[in-house]
């Protein structure tokens, strides 16, 4: 595939194509999970839960379409399939018939996971010096804290 030049070696943009794939595809199943509990969700609390979901389907939807487009703009071919982001994610999908405390929890330990994947691709970016994609993760990482608290809250 033709690519723009970055000014990163072959190798370096291969090592920035692995990171944030794994980063793309967790999300996905993250999106996938928190759109399916967003269905699904019921109980007292099912007005700020149904809504508090939303938000965050639609924030993890916009997330994709920017991780995918960085990895076509380093010269390669993203994930596209359900069975490619379940490959490449370490996050696994989940039962939709879980009480809504249950759901809860599950994102917000998903959102932690997140974070901690985040901070490693990071370092991996930065070490090869690719910023802009090192950015773009840097801007996931305080989104995957904000949402993890969000969600945190509501289970205190």
């Amino acid at each position: 595939m033709h690519r723009v030049s970055n000014g990163l070696s072959t190798a370096e943009n291969k090592r920035a194509h692995e990171a944030l794939r794994y980063v793309l595809a967790s999300t996905f199943i993250l999106y996938m999970k928190t759109l399916s509990f967003h269905w699904h969700v019921s109980g007292r609390n099912f007005t700020s839960y149904h809504s508090l979901m939303e938000t965050q389907y639609e924030l993890l939807f916009a997330a994709i379409d920017t991780l995918a487009e960085r990895i076509r703009s380093i010269g390669h071919v993203a994930p596209g399939t359900c069975t490619q982001m379940l490959e490449y994610s370490q996050l696994k999908e989940s039962e939709a018939n879980l009480d809504a405390e249950s759901m809860l929890s599950t994102l917000t330990a998903d959102h932690f996971y997140m974070v901690k994947l985040i901070r490693e691709k990071i370092q991996i970016l930065n070490d090869i010096n690719d910023y802009v994609s090192s950015d773009i993760l840097i801007a996931r990482l305080a989104e995957h804290e904000k949402m993890a608290w969000i969600l945190q809250s509501h289970l205190l």
